[in-house]
């Protein structure tokens, strides 16, 4: 019934489960007394784009239900980074124990791994179950806009500019980054059938642009509201998991996926807006010196940092730092989305601009960054990623242990295996502060706080049998 139930839930995200290829999620729930949180869902849940987004639905990878002593296990967890999360589906609590998803902390699981001690406290708003229920959703509609002109920023250290569109019924912001391909717009509450118009404007430019001008076909939009007519809007149906039990929710999630589509709309009238900036002003030249690349791939709204201090981002997925110094400096994204790892690079900077950086996936970020520093590598160099590895012996006799587990923690947990050798390697780091503690069957569990430089580093680790105690 489980299995079945996962399947329907993925299938109806469009995420094709795999049996045997994920990882596992181990943990503890308590309720707010102290007590084992029994018979409550757990659930692993794609993190949002922004807290906003979260829906039970949409996100869902996995689900289970805590024992009488509050344990659970999350099966088969696709490769990714997670929020785990439990209680009500309206009302939940996410890992480490907060009922806000912007204080949640990610996890990621690798295959044929299992995490364990995520344990966290059910917040009372969360215990209980919400109402059966299906939801129609307000009336939305998706408008294609396009920003030209020029090379169009999407994040800086003054932040983001936005594409925002106001509803001018009832002042509703509706807000988009810049190089989304479209807007959705809800209609109005009370205003089901009617037409709706929006002011369109374009916030939190970077100093220097300007908007030369926004069109939609021959309406001028700096002069006049955008007009979305009734029938480009429509309504879908959506259904809520809350449901007593894990029966329960089959039943109810097949008649959602049965339930027939809402009356659909008339043909949608042609819609659209062209923005175009002007190029931007000059500026002054900072001191320092001018530092580019570009992504690898689609880059979303992530923004990138060198030293700790952010550049610009832009649509066509390059980048750039400007007033740079001299030395070495680690550039990192932020913001990833959740399918997507981290991007870096450490280069050595010097009184030339550098062109050209290709920044490259590595596993996690650290605690703490390792600051810029001055170096004798030549000027202009990329600088290889460092690597973690190590060997688990026992204390005594010296003998490999190869049962076990490393979790390797910075901004995020991830875990690998102990090889038969005993021995691990954890590839593609960036200097910074970590913690990495493992797990052995049978032994004392070890642990230690490490600082990555810029050279690969090696530790051997011993750990006493718990017999020996």
């Amino acid at each position: 019934m489980n299995t079945l139930l996962l399947w329907l839930a993925l299938f109806a995200q469009g995420i094709p489960p795999l049996p045997n290829q994920g990882g596992t999620v181990v943990g503890v729930v308590k309720s707010a007394d102290g007590s084992p949180a029994s018979h409550v869902r757990v659930v692993a849940m794609i993190p949002p784009e922004s807290p906003g987004d979260v829906a039970a639905v949409a996100s869902l990878a996995t689900l289970t239900e805590t024992d009488e002593n509050g344990r659970y296990h999350l099966d088969n967890v696709p490769l990714g980074r997670y929020l785990i999360a439990a209680g009500r589906i309206d009302a939940m609590t996410y890992y480490p124990g907060f009922p806000e998803v912007a204080k949640a902390t990610k996890v990621m699981v690798t295959a044929g791994d299992t995490l364990t001690g995520i344990n966290f406290t059910l917040s009372g708003s969360s215990a209980g179950r919400a109402s059966n229920s299906l939801v129609t959703s307000v009336p939305s509609a998706d408008v294609p806009f396009q920003v030209i002109g020029v090379k169009v920023p999407i994040s800086f250290p003054g932040g983001s500019p936005q594409l925002v569109l106001t509803n001018v019924r009832d002042g509703q912001r509706t807000i988009a980054a810049l190089n989304s391909p479209s807007i959705n717009l809800k209609q109005a509450p009370g205003t089901v059938g009617a037409n709706q118009s929006y002011t369109v404007s374009i916030e939190n430019l970077p100093v220097g642009y300007s908007v030369k001008s926004m069109m939609s076909g021959s309406v001028d939009l700096m002069q006049k509201p955008l007009e979305v007519p009734a029938g480009r809007f429509s309504t879908a149906i959506s259904t809520t998991l809350s449901f007593q039990s894990v029966s329960q929710q089959l039943q109810s999630l097949i008649s959602g996926l049965l339930v027939p589509p809402s009356t659909p709309p008339s043909a949608p009238t042609p819609l659209s807006i062209v923005v175009e900036l002007n190029h931007p002003a000059p500026q002054a030249p900072a001191s320092g010196i001018r530092v580019s690349g570009k992504f690898n791939g689609i880059i979303g709204t992530r923004t990138i940092f060198i030293s700790n201090i952010q550049g610009t981002t832009y649509a066509d997925g390059t980048f750039e730092f400007a007033g740079v110094p001299p030395g070495r400096h680690v550039i990192t994204s932020r913001n990833n989305s959740a399918a997507a790892k981290p991007l870096g690079a450490v280069v050595v900077t010097g009184d030339r601009d550098i062109d050209g950086i290709a920044v490259e996936e590595f596993w996690v970020l650290p605690m703490d960054f390792a600051s810029q520093s001055q170096t004798a590598t030549p000027a202009g160099t990329k600088l290889s990623f460092p690597s973690v590895s190590g060997r688990v012996v026992e204390e005594t006799t010296g003998a490999a242990i190869n049962q076990g587990i490393v979790y390797f923690s910075g901004q995020e947990r991830i875990s690998f295996r102990l090889q038969p050798d005993g021995t691990f390697q954890i590839p593609r780091l960036l200097p910074g502060n970590y913690k990495i503690e493992i797990q052995v069957f049978g032994h004392i569990n070890v642990s230690r706080d490490l600082v990555i430089e810029d050279e690969d580093l090696h530790i051997e680790f011993r750990s006493a049998s718990i017999d020996a105690q």
